[in-house]
């Protein structure tokens, strides 16, 4: 099941980067976690606010559920949106904040839906 999974994070990741030009999407599968990271997702400035981040979103929310995944993310501002925005955003998913541990940086965190 982890290389079919795999190949299912990477599919999606193809897809809207194919979908999309100049979004800037980088995930990784962790197989020992049974975790989904989203490392960076930047929407193209002219696209922000049309609702393209809550598509890919609910889309990898979907397979993360669908393959009983938890989801892992830090929002950062570096991209130039705020950091409380972008948490905000995240939690209509169901991302919750955690305190990062020394294996994971991660702040964010969404188990499965059942």
């Amino acid at each position: 099941m982890e290389n079919t999974t795999q190949s299912e994070v990477t599919a999606l990741k193809q897809y809207w980067a194919q979908q999309v030009s100049g979004l800037s999407l980088i995930t990784r599968y962790t197989g020992g976690k049974s975790a989904l990271v989203i490392d960076q997702i930047v929407i193209p400035k002219i696209l922000r606010r049309t609702g393209l981040g809550t598509r890919i979103i609910t889309d990898f929310a979907i397979l993360a559920d669908k393959n009983n995944m938890i989801m892992m993310l830090s929002p950062s501002d570096v991209f130039g949106l705020p950091e409380p925005s972008l948490k905000a955003f995240y939690m209509r998913f169901g991302f919750r904040t955690i305190q990062p541990t020394n294996n994971d940086s991660e702040t964010m965190i969404r188990y499965p839906l059942q």
